[in-house]
């Protein structure tokens, strides 16, 4: 059985800031597949959102920190929750990551899994694919929320 799906690898480099206060390395944003695998080095930088409150992760060696993205939370129907995050810069060190977004064929509608929908369980969540989230990016509506509310039903 052959499977298919789509997988991006991404490198991220975060130089020194003489004045870290006045940016973010990348804004607050939740991953579009269905999982991310990033690798990072030891300089701390990644933030996730828990609570309300932004937590930082911090870095253990040889180790991959591993993201739920919206599509996991979409097919879940809410069972597993994408997580928000962000990267802060600092005035004295680089920071270097690798990410691995994996997710289904780019042409793909992803909706949650009938098998999760029930009386008790109601869909959560709007069908979506590739073109509904660049439509979306390229909008006015990212700035008040992110792609993952745009396709919640209540």
């Amino acid at each position: 059985m052959e499977i298919e799906g789509s997988q991006m690898m991404v490198v991220n480099c975060y130089p020194a800031c003489p004045e870290p206060e006045l940016t973010l390395g990348m804004p607050p944003h939740s991953d579009y597949g269905l999982l991310t695998l990033l690798l990072q080095d030891e300089v701390k930088g990644l933030q996730i959102q828990h609570r309300g409150s932004w937590v930082t992760v911090q870095p253990i060696p040889g180790s991959f920190v591993v993201n739920v993205g919206d599509h996991l939370e979409i097919f879940s129907n809410g069972k597993y929750k994408s997580v928000v995050h962000r990267v802060l810069v600092n005035s004295c060190e680089s920071r270097i990551s690798v990410a691995s977004l994996h997710t289904l064929p780019i042409n793909s509608t992803i909706r949650p899994s009938p098998k999760l929908i029930s009386e008790e369980n109601p869909r959560r969540y709007m069908d979506t694919d590739f073109a509904t989230f660049l439509n979306y990016i390229s909008s006015c509506e990212p700035k008040s929320k992110n792609f993952l509310e745009s396709r919640k039903l209540y």
